[in-house]
C-alpha cells in the first residue's frame, strides 16, 4: 500500500514539475522515488528465507 502511495505522489510531483519549473516538485519527486526504492529493498530482504546457522565452528588446521 505504501509503495502505491509513494508512486502516486511521485507521479503528482512529476506532473507538477511539468506545470511549474521550480525545484520543489523535482526535490519532492526524487525524495518519493528514493523512499519507494528503500521500501522495495526492505520488502526484498523481508522475503528472504532465514539464514541457517552452522552447528559447528570452523577450525583451521595449519
Amino acid at each position: 500500500m505504501i509503495r502505491t502511495l509513494l508512486l502516486i505522489g511521485a507521479a503528482i510531483a512529476a506532473y507538477a514539475l511539468t506545470q511549474n519549473h521550480t525545484l520543489l516538485p523535482l526535490i519532492s519527486m526524487l525524495i518519493l522515488l528514493s523512499l519507494w526504492v528503500v521500501s522495495e529493498i526492505g520488502s526484498f530482504y523481508r522475503a528472504l528465507p532465514p539464514a541457517d546457522l552452522d552447528e559447528h565452528e570452523y577450525h583451521h588446521d595449519f
